[in-house]
């Protein structure tokens, strides 16, 4: 069974002309960004509840809360390009309520859509109510409060980060056939597991340190 490896952060979850998609590693690197969605997720967390948020359910809301708003904040400072980030909102939708994995751990509870409503009630998010017969997604952008925070604390896409959540250690079962990708396998971790994923880390972190002056002396 072959291994893959996931190169440096280039920002995939960015397509040019498209929408992009919602990257549930990204969160706040520098203080700017700490700042913002600190005071975003303060007032969000208390928004119109009779009862204090506590335990798991606290917990469930920060996993989510926090890298929602990193990538409105991210699709505004790379040019709110397309229609917004694509999230699920239907009760219909699977990826409500699903369990997460190994390569995605992340997942989209039964609840974000009562999130997502908090966050534009406050002005920081404003989302597009997508159509299941018309095959349309919901999708969302940052709102008025959250661009002017953004602003006042000259938040920069160097003050966001995607960390070290993303699995770079990739096991894959062997191609069935033409066109067959191969289904990624979930593993156990082994010595040698955390030996590798150590290494390719420390490789990453390099060659994003080399990728970054290269990119600011070429031209636009």
């Amino acid at each position: 069974m072959p291994i893959t490896a996931a190169g440096p952060e280039t920002r995939p979850w960015v397509q040019s002309g498209l929408d992009p998609w919602f990257n549930s590693h990204l969160g706040p690197r520098n203080r700017p960004a700490h700042e913002v969605i600190g005071a975003v997720v303060l007032l969000a967390r208390s928004h119109e509840r009779k009862r204090a948020l506590r335990g798991k359910n606290l917990d469930k809301f920060y996993r989510v809360i926090i890298p929602l708003v990193a990538n409105l904040m991210h699709h505004y400072l790379s040019g709110s390009r397309g229609q917004g980030i694509p999230v699920p909102r239907s009760k219909r939708d699977k990826a409500l309520g699903g369990k997460g994995n190994r390569y995605q751990p992340f997942s989209f509870p039964r609840s974000f859509p009562k999130m997502l409503d908090t966050l534009c009630a406050l002005g920081f998010a404003e989302q597009t109510i997508g159509d299941p017969a018309k095959f349309r997604r919901t999708t969302v952008r940052a709102g008025a409060k959250l661009i002017e925070l953004t602003e006042e604390h000259k938040v920069t896409l160097g003050d966001l980060s995607a960390g070290d959540g993303q699995e770079i250690i990739i096991l894959k079962r062997r191609k069935r056939g033409y066109g067959d990708k191969g289904g990624r396998i979930v593993y156990k971790d082994t010595p040698t597991t955390n030996r590798f994923r150590g290494k390719l880390r420390a490789i990453n972190t390099w060659l994003a340190s080399s990728i970054r002056p290269m990119a600011k002396s070429c031209p636009a």
